[in-house]
């Protein structure tokens, strides 16, 4: 996998690389990408009014080229946005949900930044249609604690729970959070330690995340309010690019 800007999470929004199973009963019908999204997006929808306390949003931002899939939200502000999303699996065939924590205070014309939350385990027939699929994810979320997921989605949990594996662009990401709560000098070593993996594994592949790391930690010692002021106008930008979504 490519090494360039927020690569490692592509999977999310693609569905999981696997074989589809099949029904005992029956092959599942396969679709084409048209139909398949417009099946995900109307049981996405169907899904919101099931959950409430909730809204269904789409960023104006291409993904790839792509129109991104339907997010149901469960915040309508803020650095971090706790998010369920469905999307189609790799041949079509059903519709996998996914629960993550989407960043908001980086430019989300690049692919956005978000960290994983595995606890909804779903793969429901496309061919059952939107209704049975919401159904389907919505029994699924009872058995879990999911008010307890949606509170792990807060900036301050992000920054404290989520593991600091040595990958350039996840260390990146927490150090953003970290200036944001102004705790600027472990931002700061955050930063530096984005740069120095990136340099360590691969400098050409890294280039993007070396570039701007570097221009981040010099403004973050010299003007951390101004740097906190420019994460808050980039998270205006994007909620206001994140429009509602009505069924």
């Amino acid at each position: 996998m490519f090494a360039d800007r927020h690569s490692t999470n592509t999977f999310r929004f693609t569905g999981p690389d696997m074989n589809d199973p099949t029904s005992a009963n029956s092959d599942p019908k396969s679709f084409d990408d048209r139909t398949a999204n417009e099946i995900v997006d109307r049981a996405t929808l169907l899904l919101a009014t099931l959950l409430g306390k909730c809204t269904p949003r789409r960023s104006e931002y291409l993904l790839f080229g792509v129109t991104p899939p339907i997010q149901i939200c469960f915040a309508g502000s803020g650095p971090i946005v706790p998010v369920l999303s469905l999307s189609s699996s790799k041949y079509n065939t059903h519709a996998v949900a996914h629960m993550y924590y989407l960043s908001m205070l980086e430019d989300q014309r690049q692919f956005p930044a978000f960290w994983v939350d595995k606890n909804i385990s779903v793969f429901s027939r496309l061919d059952s249609g939107p209704d049975a699929i919401a159904r389907d994810v919505h029994q699924a979320i009872k058995k879990i604690d999911f008010a307890g997921v949606i509170a792990a989605g807060s900036i301050e949990r992000i920054l404290t729970e989520q593991p600091r594996h040595p990958i350039p662009w996840l260390i990146f990401h927490l150090a953003v959070c970290s200036a944001y709560l102004a705790r600027d000098e472990e931002a700061q070593s955050l930063l530096q330690k984005s740069i120095d993996l990136a340099k360590n594994e691969n400098p050409a592949a890294y280039a993007n995340l070396i570039s701007e790391a570097q221009v981040d930690l010099s403004k973050l010692t010299s003007d951390p309010e101004g740097f906190r002021s420019d994460l808050i106008a980039t998270m205006a930008s994007n909620w206001s690019h994140f429009k509602i979504v009505s069924s």
